[in-house]
């Protein structure tokens, strides 16, 4: 019988996560074909892979700053693209958290409270004056 002609494996189809990956696979014989090279089984022709080398991360959005009035945190979901933080550089990771400021601010100053009574009961002094 002839002998199979395996050829190298391609890189996997994949940079980050779950693939596949094929070879060629040929018999020595040309006229052979390669279901009937050397009585045996032919080897696979593909098969499942796993690279990492690609992964990055992904960022999410600021959320809100924690705080309605001063100091506070803002934070954010930071993911590798695998899924899985193993696959990306720990060291290159956006931060997560950052600090935040949120100017204080009042709803209604009691000048403001105080003109509006006066002016509601003007109007109901004025209503009963009619």
């Amino acid at each position: 019988g002839c002998a199979y002609i395996i050829g190298e494996w391609a890189a996997c189809s994949t940079q980050c996560g779950s693939g596949s990956r094929s070879r060629t696979v040929a018999c020595g014989a040309a006229a052979v074909p390669v279901e009937n090279c050397a009585g045996v089984a032919a080897p696979v022709t593909s098969e499942a892979c796993e690279a990492y080398f690609g992964c990055s991360w992904t960022v999410g959005g600021w959320q809100e700053c924690s705080s309605a009035c001063g100091d506070g945190t803002q934070i954010r979901v930071v993911l590798c693209s695998s899924g899985s933080d193993q696959h990306c550089d720990a060291g290159a990771k956006p931060a997560t958290a950052r600090a935040c400021t949120t100017a204080c601010t009042t709803t209604l100053a009691p000048e403001t409270t105080s003109a509006a009574q006066a002016a509601g009961s003007n109007a109901t002094t004025a209503a009963s004056a009619a």
